[in-house]
């Protein structure tokens, strides 16, 4: 049987593993000066992440109204029309 100290212990053992594991995070760096669009992120962290992991932060960034939605582009005949963002 286990004891409550050593059910504390072993919880608080399991979150400092858990703070510690997988990789570090890492920042990227928005354009604050005006609008921009997904690859103007990825030109200018050039090397950091992938496409998918840079969307993937700017969808949190915009949750977390860190950055806003002011439109999209023209939509052309082939492809799909990207988002606007700007920076607050």
């Amino acid at each position: 049987m286990e004891t409550n100290s050593q059910t504390i212990s072993n919880e608080v053992v399991n979150q400092a593993i858990k703070k510690n594991r997988g990789r570090p995070e890492v920042n990227i760096s928005w354009p604050t000066d005006s609008s921009f669009t997904l690859n103007d992120v990825v030109t200018l962290n050039d090397g950091l992440l992938s496409k998918a992991a840079i969307q993937i932060k700017l969808r949190k960034a915009v949750l977390a109204q860190k950055l806003t939605v002011t439109g999209s582009t023209p939509k052309t005949t082939k492809g799909r029309p990207s988002y606007i963002y700007q920076a607050k």
